[in-house]
Parts: structure tokens; sequence; C-alpha cells
């Protein structure tokens, strides 16, 4: 009984009769595979603020309505509530400490926004005389009992009472245009705006930036005039240079205001963007510039300049700006970028994100970044995100050839190509539609096959994960069959000679990429293809079927035939259900099933026989499959030869 732990589920049994009841009368092994039970995580719907995941899923506020979404079992979630301006976040609930949980169960976390603290408005009581300055009349205290007005004086011989100003109120805010700005560092000036909003007295605040060598820094002191509102524009000086360094991110922030409030934005960011390399607007991996750091990076190119030499030897790291390279070498120290392949180039060093024209060639190296080929990519090792040889009209023009490596540590795949005539693939991803040669295909090792690919004429070898639904064309075959035994715990047996399809109806022949073994031991012995045995010894006939590509999941009939011959005659017998052998008329249609297999796997274990034998002469025994659509497939020689002597 496999029983799964929290957060799993059983899958299914590995292993002959292993999901039945199993009477153990010889070693016998089972694997139980379980699988992480998917989870739900739900998040309640935020109020001023919103919700994401990483991994993505979760995008839940201010319209989104993605608050649930059903990840992998045990996962390890990372919310991040973003509260809406004038915001902040209060606190998750408990289940949720910092918006971190792991999935075990299916769980609802929330994040609570609470307005920000604004200064509060004091207004003094009425009783209260605001303060007065040196400047202001003086004003005698009011006596605490009412005055004695002669009832001779006029009225109009009173003097006023002096009126005192209340103090001003702060109803002026200021703040940034813009959460960001962007602007080339060949652009030499850029200009930051801060806007006021209010008109009621001067209002000043200080604007700072941060150091670095591609600006000159700004501290300076903003002023507006009591009436005076709107914007003010404070220029920032550029220092441009000719060093491939990328983007650099520069804090703006406002402080020290008199007679104002700040709000949102407060502090701004300007980016200064590198006019010698790609833009890339999130944080790369450590390798080259021209390298895309994850699959969701976006990428824009500023085409300022080709910067490479005008020589045939490219030895320095350049951009070429997507102009034509032809005739050139990149030797080992080379680091090129945006080229426009237009000859066969001889590759030492590196090339990205670049792009490959029909009938042109580029040979060693390494490629990395977004690789556009609608040429030919010979003898490499891959460290970017993409090769692709899809032309505009979708169809597949460019080719891979020889010795390549893919190392991409971003999920770098190769998608719509050719593979020229004994092509060797190790490493990656492969998806869309991948072509071999017919006569000479290419091995493939230790990657990953999308769902949906399409492959054709190509040799499957070890450590080749597939997932769902992967599409066979015609002549993949499945070197890594061993590896499936291995994983099994198969046993070995003697290969027979090629196998073959027949096509019972017409009797035309065709070659299979079935591999079928097999062999017999005596007492307990050595299994052999081709073996003598004493007569009343005890005999074990095993026969392994490495089923075809193609067949692997249909139906399908197990069948075996018997030739005895003795005394220079041949009969002919074939094994039932049971395992016993009856006559045979050698008419095809009348072959019975010795077992039924309702989905072929990979690799079929027969045991054909398991008691003495007391027979005289020899025996050969034929070992195949037939399919629903009457279809057989079998070898013709080299089979199970077994001499019986005294």
């Amino acid at each position: 009984t496999a029983k799964a732990d929290s957060g799993s589920e059983f899958d299914q049994w590995s292993g002959k009769d292993c999901d039945t009841e199993i009477f153990l009368v010889s070693n016998h092994t089972c694997t139980a595979y379980f699988n992480l039970t998917p989870r739900t995580l739900t998040v309640d719907y935020p109020e001023n603020g919103v919700i994401t995941s990483s991994p993505a899923g979760i995008d839940c506020g201010n319209t989104s309505q993605k608050c649930s979404y059903e990840f992998e079992g045990g996962a390890d979630i990372s919310l991040t509530a973003t509260p809406n301006a004038e915001y902040m976040l209060d606190l998750w609930s408990e289940n949720c400490p910092d918006g971190k949980v792991q999935l075990l169960k299916n769980t609802t976390c929330s994040a609570t926004f609470t307005a920000k603290p604004v200064e509060p408005i004091i207004e003094p009581p009425e009783d209260v005389v605001p303060p007065v300055t040196d400047t202001d009349p003086v004003v005698p205290p009011t006596p605490d009992v009412d005055p004695v007005i002669p009832t001779d004086v006029e009225d109009s011989d009173i003097p006023p009472t002096p009126e005192v100003d209340e103090p001003a109120i702060s109803i002026n805010t200021v703040s940034f245009s813009e959460h960001n700005y962007k602007v080339a560092e060949n652009a030499g000036q850029t200009e930051i705006t801060a806007t006021r909003i209010g008109t009621e007295g001067k209002v000043t605040v200080e604007l700072r930036s941060s150091e670095d060598d591609r600006h000159e820094p700004v501290v300076e002191t903003l002023e507006w005039d009591d009436g005076i509102d709107g914007d003010i524009n404070v220029p920032i000086t550029i220092i441009d240079n000719d060093i491939v360094d990328g983007n650099q991110e520069v804090i703006l922030s406002l402080g020290a205001t008199e007679n104002a409030n700040l709000i949102d934005p407060d502090t701004s960011i300007l980016t200064i963007v590198d006019d010698d390399t790609v833009i890339i607007d999130v944080p790369v991996i450590e390798t080259p510039v021209d390298e895309i750091a994850t699959p969701s990076t976006t990428s824009t190119y500023v085409p300022v300049r080709n910067t490479c030499s005008s020589g045939n030897v490219i030895n320095t790291t350049c951009d070429f700006a997507w102009n034509n390279a032809e005739d050139i070498i990149i030797d080992e120290n080379g680091n090129v970028s945006h080229l426009t392949v237009k000859t066969n180039i001889e590759n030492h060093g590196r090339i990205g994100n670049s792009e490959i024209t029909e009938g042109n060639q580029v040979t060693g190296g390494i490629l990395t970044g977004y690789i556009s080929n609608y040429g030919t990519l010979t003898d490499f090792e891959f460290l970017g995100r993409s090769i692709s040889g899809a032309n505009d009209n979708g169809e597949v023009v460019g080719t891979l050839a020889g010795n390549i490596t893919n190392n991409s540590e971003v999920e770098g795949s190769f998608a719509d190509v050719n593979l020229a005539p004994n092509t060797h693939i190790i490493g990656g991803i492969l998806e869309q539609r991948i072509i071999g040669d017919k006569e000479q295909p290419a091995i493939l090792e230790s990657l990953l096959i999308r769902s949906k690919t399409v492959i054709s004429n190509v040799i499957i070898g070890d450590d080749v994960t597939f997932e769902a639904e992967v599409i066979f064309g015609e002549n993949v075959t499945f070197s890594s069959h061993a590896s499936y035994m291995k994983y099994h715990n198969i046993m070995e047996l003697p290969a027979f000679g090629d196998a073959i399809i027949l096509d019972s109806e017409t009797n035309k022949t065709t070659t299979s990429f079935a591999k079928l073994t097999g062999g017999a031991s005596e007492n307990n012995g050595v299994f052999k293809r081709k073996i003598k045995i004493k007569r009343k010894s005890k005999v074990i006939i095993k026969s392994n079927l490495l089923i075809d590509m193609k067949h692997i999941g249909n139906q399908a009939d197990i069948l075996v035939v018997a030739v005895y011959t003795v005394n220079g005659k041949d009969n002919f017998y074939m094994l039932n259900s049971e395992g016993k052998p009856i006559n045979w008329n050698g008419n095809i249609s009348s072959l019975v099933a010795f077992q039924k297999q309702e989905n072929l796997s990979q690799v079929e274990q027969l045991t054909i026989w398991d008691e003495p034998l007391d027979l005289a002469g020899s025996v050969i025994v034929y070992v195949g499959y037939r399919l629903a659509d009457g279809y057989i497939v079998y070898s013709t020689k080299d089979v199970i030869e077994m001499d019986f002597t005294e």
C-alpha cells in the first residue's frame, strides 16, 4: 500500500503486476510514484492596493481580479503588497507573515492597507489669543472687569480694538512630475520637473541627486513666490563616455520644505541609458552585457553607432548596431552583438543578439542572447535565451550542425530548426519543429522537449525529458531504452536481428525502429540467444521488446511462435494466453495472442517459458507484437535458438 505524505498524492506503481496482488515466487521490484498535490492560494481582494505573487499567478486589486491560483503543492510563494498613493501596508494575515507562505494546503492570505498619516491642521481655540511678532502693535490686556465708559463720550471717540492676524496654515504640496525619467547617455542634458500645487505664501524645497560619474550632482533650492504655483524645471548635465558600462540609475529626492507638504512622488529615478550596449530594464545575471537575463526580460536597443573596428579581426567588445558583418574573424577576446551576418564567419569568441541571413554560416565559439538563424550555425556553445530558425512566413529555414552544447542558465531553447546530418545536441530545450536528416538522424541527449513539439528523424539519447503531448514524426528512435531498463531494473538480454514491420494484408515489409532481445537459460544459468541444453533440464526463456517509439501507448497483441525441428521435419507452434504451445498452420491471420496489451510500454518484459523441457532436436523462438491495424513487428533472423542434447 502506497501512502502519500501531506502535500502529495499517490500517482502510480511501476513494475509488472505491482498494482495488483503479487505472489512472491521470485525477487520482484515495485516502485511507487507520488506527485505533489496542487494547492490553491487565494488572497482577499484588497482595498487601496495590489497583491502580486512570485512565482506569478496572483495579481489582485485595482480592478485586477486574479485573486486565486493553483500552484504546485509545497511551493514557497512570496506575496508582494503594493499600496496605492497616499496609502501604506499595515499588516499581513497571521498565516502569511511578511507575505510568505508554503502551500502544503489550500491557503487564503490577506493584506491590509491604511492611509498614510498627514500633518494635522491645528486651529487655535477661540478663547486663545494668537502670539504676535515684535512688529505687531502692543495690545494691552483686557481687564477682568468691564471698563467704565463715561456717558458723556460719543461712540465715535472710542478707539477701535486692534485686529490680530491668525497664523497661516500650509495648504501647498510639492512633488516630482514623474516617478521615473530616462535620458540617453549622449543627450548632454535633461530636465527634471518639480510641481507645486497651491498658492498660499512663499514655498521653498531642496532637490538633491545621488552622486556618480555619469552626471553632475545636483543640490538646489527651489522657490515659488506667494501666489505662484506650477512647475520648476531643473537642468541636469549628463556625462557621455565610450565605455560599455550599462545603465546608471540616479536617485532624485525632495526635502527641507518650508510652507509645503511633500506628496508622492517625492523620490524619483533618472535612468541614464548607456548608448554603447543593450538596455536591460531588470537586473542581469553576471554574464557579458549582450546576454539576456531571464525569459521575462524586456530589451530596448538604442542603435546609436557601430562601435566595432573596421578591420577583419575583432578582438574587443563592440556593437555592430545591426550593420552587415562581412569577411570578419572574431578571435577569442572578441565579444560582439547586433550583427547582420551576410557571409561565412569564423567565431572563436562570442556573438550575441544577432541575425544570420539565409545561405550564410557561423562556425564555432559561443552564441548568446536572442539569435535569429536563417542560415547555418555549426559547432558552438549556447549560453543565451533562444535560437529560432523560422522566417516571417513561418517556414523552418535555419539549420544547426555539428556538435552543439547548450549550457544556458536562462532556459535557453532551440525552436523551429533543421538538424544537419549527424548533428549532436547536448543540453537545453527544444520546441516547435525539430527536423533531422532521414538518412543520418541527429542525436539528442540530456535535454527537455517542450509540449506540442514535433520531432522527426532524430535519435533520442540518454536523459531526454518529454513534456506532455510531444508529437513524434517519422523515423524517431529511442536509444534511452537502456535508461528505461536500468530505472525499472529490467535485465539486459542478447539482441535479435533488425526488426521489420510486416503488413499482414500485402506482405510488404518496412524497417522498424523497435529493438527485440531475448535468450534461454539452462538450470538458472546465463541467458544466451543460441544455446545447447540437455534434455529434461529446467529451461527459462525470456524476451524484452524495446518498442518502436511510434507504437508506445498503442494497443497490441504480443506474439510468440516456435519452430520445433526433429528428424529433419519442421513443426510450427504458437503460444496461447496460458503459455501453452498449440499447432499453427502458418497463416498469419490465425496467430493467437500470447499477451494482450492495452497500452504498449517503452519496454515489454516477457517470460515465455519456465519449466523443464524433455525434447530432442532444436527449437527456434520468434517474438513480436501485432498492432490493432494488423501490422506485425518482429525479427526474422538471429532469434532464440536452442539445441537439445542427451
